[in-house]
């Protein structure tokens, strides 16, 4: 009797499961998928239900719930790959592409969330061509994605590029806003990847806005992260350390332990970069907690990889081997080039620490081998090229819809011309007059509308040009940081850093011109104060041990003659912040800049060690540079040595504007 109650209770206790689960299935027509509603059924319930005797459609419903429910969590994701091996055993789904596909795609999901890269890459390639074969632009779109993000991530930058764009043009071409945010994200971290640190910058602050528009508070922690890591990497820790607050905040706010992983590690970071190591080290710590006990190894090895960075500032270095050589640990399943040449770095430098010299050189040609091929000249040109030619097309399809627009315009217009002739012909007789002042009015009105037009098109092609000016200009910055990280020769990285500040002095003057309204003169207050931080920064050199004094006229001059004058005013404060205050010797460095009598005046003084000119020899390029510029821009040149250094150049006749 007792046997019986029991068994009758435990029978009521599933009735009660299952016939909450018939109940929403009986909502749906015939049986409909389970997955409509899945969000409402808890993962443990779907495994209590899976062991009754259910229906063949029931159970496989169940089946498809469970594996998308178990994704929902990063400590549950794992079970996802049980569900799917099971589906893919059915021989209803063996012989339904469309499911077997749809099967594959969680699989691969799954081992992406696990840092299983090289195994879900293959997986989602075969979803990928299947998807864009059978015009699902939904899930092509998705698979291109994380095609995209994962060789960002193993540093396969070429590879990585071509999906990144492929999936920005499907979400563009949707209008999906949420989508479209998230292709902006990842490309703007693939940008960040090959050192275009502004275009990466430019992307991220595009995709935030995407996020705020429609309040998705994860992909606003996301972009706040990246943009931390970035202005870190900038070194301007102020901006750094906002975004990563506000990261801190949203994915609190959220609870997501996946983003608290990234933001203790990315804080970690920020800490490092500002020398403030103890606390570097707690917060990669904390960060390597969280992260162990979620799926992904991947950034379960970010986090040992900081650890070990911290540790040699630190001068623990066998603490820093231990944690380098863990970054082998299941490579195979991630094969990143970028986290194989962080390790190699690490060890190098902790071997270096120990005085073992031989190891530090073996794994620096390791970290070497891997650079080359991580940031290989020819793989840039190629990904500079693709880029190139993405903004191109970008640009010539937005061409394209304005001249439709004005095609469409033209032909309106039109037709209402011939509306107005023949009613002005059945009125000729009586109203001659009139119609001839309207139409010579209504030519005017035209005229007038057809030159602004074209003096506004003007502006913007102006701008536009200023803006590729401006940005080639970086990029050529970038790719000479690049050739100079494989460069031994200590002159001939100062030729190139020498060379990468007098581009910079030109890239203000573009900069400036596309921010402004006047597209032909710059502001020579605002420029020279800029050029003058920049040295600063450029040289190192603080403002306690040179003091930087500057009077400047607020004038607006042309780019003709602005450009020679910043590459003749780069090189003699560089000259001065190089070779006027050896040994740190403290001074003080004066900026003068005023229109006299039509003309010019320019002077640059300090009161350094100052120099013998018989010493400086004649075919110095700087030198001969400065004389050239002056002679270029018919100026009188004066230089004096007696206290320190000083350079006068006085232009006669020039045209310029004074500001109130």
């Amino acid at each position: 009797m007792v046997q019986g109650i029991a068994q009758d209770t435990f029978k009521i206790k599933v009735y009660r499961e299952l016939l909450s689960v018939y109940i929403k299935m009986a909502i749906c027509t015939s049986f409909a998928p389970i997955v409509l509603w899945s969000q409402e059924i808890p993962l443990d319930s779907i495994d209590k239900l899976l062991t009754h005797n259910l229906g063949v459609e029931q159970h496989k419903n169940l089946l498809w719930m469970g594996a998308e429910k178990a994704l929902e969590q990063d400590s549950t994701v794992y079970r996802t790959k049980d569900f799917t091996s099971e589906l893919r055993s059915l021989p209803e789904i063996q012989n339904d592409s469309a499911s077997l596909m749809r099967a594959l795609k969680l699989d691969a999901h799954a081992d992406r969330v696990m840092g299983n890269y090289i195994k879900s890459i293959d997986q989602f390639k075969v979803c990928h061509d299947y998807f864009q074969r059978t015009a699902d632009t939904a899930n092509w779109a998705f698979s291109a994605n994380q095609l995209g993000t994962m060789h960002v991530f193993m540093g396969k930058n070429e590879k990585a590029q071509g999906y990144l764009f492929e999936v920005y043009d499907l979400y563009k071409s949707q209008g999906n806003i949420l989508r479209l945010a998230q292709a902006t994200n990842g490309l703007a971290i693939f940008y960040d990847n090959i050192n275009q640190e502004e275009k990466a910058i430019e992307r991220y602050t595009e995709a935030l806005k995407m996020f705020q528009e429609i309040k998705d508070t994860m992909g606003q922690a996301n972009v706040h992260a990246n943009l931390g890591l970035t202005y870190t990497d900038r070194g301007e820790y102020g901006k750094a350390e906002y975004h990563l607050s506000m990261q801190g905040k949203l994915d609190s706010l959220l609870n997501t332990q996946w983003g608290l992983g990234f933001f203790f590690d990315y804080l970690g970071y920020l800490r490092e970069k500002q020398g403030r190591y103890q606390e570097a080290y707690q917060s990669h710590l904390q960060s390597l907690k969280i992260r162990e006990k979620l799926p992904s190894h991947f950034n379960i090895t970010e986090s040992r990889i900081s650890l070990a960075a911290v540790l040699i500032r630190l001068g623990h270095y066998d603490k820093a081997i231990i944690e380098a050589n863990k970054v082998f640990e299941k490579y195979d399943e991630r094969q990143s080039l970028h986290q194989l040449q962080s390790s190699y770095e690490l060890l190098s430098e902790a071997y270096e620490g120990k005085k073992d010299m031989a190891k530090a050189l073996d794994y620096h040609k390791l970290y070497k081998k891997i650079s080359d091929s991580v940031f290989n000249t020819d793989m840039i040109e190629t990904i500079t090229e693709k880029d190139a030619k993405f903004e191109r097309v970008q640009k010539e399809s937005e061409i394209a819809i304005l001249n439709l627009k004005n095609e469409s315009s033209q032909k309106i217009i039109g037709q209402k011309d011939r509306t107005i002739l023949m009613s002005g012909t059945g009125l000729f007789l009586v109203s001659l007059l009139c119609i001839g002042l309207y139409l010579i009015t209504r030519k005017y009105l035209g005229q007038r509308q057809q030159l602004a037009k074209a003096l506004s098109d003007k502006d913007i092609l102006l701008r536009e040009i200023h803006h590729r000016v401006k940005n080639n200009l970086q990029l050529i910055s970038s790719l000479l940081t690049l050739q100079g990280r494989s460069i031994d020769s200590k002159s001939a990285q100062i030729a190139i850093n020498e060379g990468k500040s007098r581009i910079r002095s030109m890239a203000l003057i573009h900069q400036d011109l596309y921010q402004k309204e006047n597209l032909t003169s710059v502001n020579t207050q605002r420029y020279f104060n800029n050029l003058c931080q920049e040295l600063f920064t450029t040289y190192n050199t603080s403002k306690d041990q040179v003091h930087l004094e500057t009077d400047i006229d607020d004038i607006s001059i042309d780019v003709d003659t602005l450009v020679p004058l910043g590459l003749m005013t780069n090189e003699i404060i560089s000259n001065s912040l190089k070779y006027a205050f050896p040994k740190d010797k403290k001074g003080h460095l004066k900026v003068v800049l005023k229109g006299k009598n039509k003309g010019l005046y320019l002077k640059v003084s300090d009161d350094g060690i100052g120099y013998d000119p018989k010493e400086v020899s004649v075919k110095s390029f700087g030198n001969r540079l400065i004389l050239s510029l002056a002679q270029q821009l018919e100026a009188e040149l004066k230089i004096s040595t007696t206290k320190g250094t000083t350079v006068e150049i006085i232009m006669h006749k020039l045209n310029i504007e004074t500001y109130d």
